[in-house]
């Protein structure tokens, strides 16, 4: 992120563009003096007016350049991490649909039977963990 403050650096008031969030997953966070850039409000004021870059300016500019690439490399890995995400869950429903299709009648009725089975027993657990858990809050 991006940010512009004034603060005093030796004698004179200064423009002090602070890069604060140069470091994201995946990417090494970069040195403290890299990402703070200095320009005296004066030279900012003159470099505004006569549309020439300083070398404090030059170097905000560089900051930028370096900020772009790092933020789209990091919001591709987010990107392909959730399709990977996504194609792998779809891969596992379509595991799922093929064994259940060659699975025989009675076969999947015993499977049904069973995981019902299974459920009922979670539910009763989860209401008797939740009724525990209600006891205990109304103690305190």
């Amino acid at each position: 992120m991006l940010g512009c403050h004034f603060g005093s650096h030796s004698a004179h008031t200064t423009l002090c563009w602070e890069f604060s969030e140069l470091s994201w997953m995946g990417s090494e966070p970069l040195r403290v003096s890299m990402q703070l850039v200095y320009c005296l409000s004066q030279a900012a004021k003159s470099i505004y007016e006569s549309s020439y870059v300083t070398q404090d300016f030059a170097r905000l500019l560089d900051g930028i350049k370096e900020l772009l690439p790092i933020s789209l490399n990091c919001k591709l890995d987010r990107h392909y991490r959730w399709l990977a995400a996504v194609l792998r869950r779809s891969a596992f429903h379509l595991r799922v649909h093929i064994a259940n299709e060659t699975r025989g009648e009675e076969e999947r009725k015993e499977l049904t039977e069973y995981l019902h089975n299974q459920l009922d027993k979670l539910e009763k657990e989860a209401d008797k963990v939740a009724k525990e858990l209600q006891k205990d809050v109304k103690e305190r």
